[in-house]
């Protein structure tokens, strides 16, 4: 059975937004936000913390898919 999505799919990110958080990443990925946090913790997603929580580039994050980078 699959893990309940930590937020609803509705959450959409606005275009212009260029600095993600955490759930952000996790409704553009179509992803859990703890599958998120695992994967940037481990340098698998380009991001860095910031005051405590996970912040990404969208270009970063964008191009990072594009080009099948590791991290």
């Amino acid at each position: 059975m699959a893990r309940p999505r930590s937020l609803p799919r509705e959450h959409s990110v606005p275009p212009d937004k260029d600095v993600l958080d955490v759930d952000d990443v996790a409704a553009l990925m179509d992803l859990n936000t703890e599958t998120v946090r695992r994967l940037a913790r481990g340098g698998k997603l380009p991001g860095r913390k910031v005051g405590g929580a996970w912040r990404f580039s969208r270009p970063a994050l964008l191009a990072w898919l594009a080009g099948g980078q590791d991290g």
